[in-house]
């Protein structure tokens, strides 16, 4: 009678903590933010804060959003290129700020598209290629961080856009 009485102790406190580990895990809902970027003209600027909880990769991007119309389509893809089609490039400078101090100041030379994705603005469903800008490991502290345009881009001036920073793990 002990034994099993210390049996569903022990149970029972196992099952407290699961359950109080998978409470804390659901509330550190990885970093998933989007904003639309009109990335056509010369100093527009998107920026996000948030914080992490958790050491992990994150990723910066732009989303371009693919038109209804198969051969809408066709056209846009030269513009964005592929994995293996550079496309019209971007140039943009990426800054990041981590608990006041800057990380990270940097030009970059966005090319191509690596993926798609569905996402929801709104109620509306959106269908975007993606594009990364950067990518990097942060660790845990509150961020700041800014995306801008270089140049003028014309190309890209009929063509909605939204730059998302998010946690990326490739594992998963």
């Amino acid at each position: 009678m002990l034994v099993l009485r210390l049996s569903l102790e022990r149970t029972w406190k196992a099952v407290v903590v699961m359950c109080a580990c998978l409470f804390l895990a659901a509330c550190t809902k990885p970093v998933s933010i989007r904003k639309p970027f009109e990335v056509s003209r010369a100093g527009e600027v998107v920026s996000a804060q948030f914080t992490v909880r958790r050491s992990g990769g994150y990723s910066f991007s732009l989303m371009f959003v693919k038109a209804p119309v198969f051969e809408d389509i066709k056209k846009q893809q030269i513009i964005w290129g592929g994995p293996y089609k550079d496309g019209i490039g971007i140039d943009m400078n990426i800054r990041i700020i981590r608990d006041g101090v800057l990380m990270l100041n940097q030009n970059v030379r966005t090319v191509g598209t690596s993926w798609g994705q569905g996402f929801y603005w709104g109620s509306r469903h959106i269908n975007a290629s993606a594009r990364v800008v950067h990518t990097l490991g942060l660790p845990p502290g509150d961020y700041v961080v800014e995306m801008r345009t270089l140049r003028e881009t014309p190309e890209f001036r009929d063509i909605e856009t939204f730059a998302e920073f998010s946690y990326d793990d490739p594992k998963v």
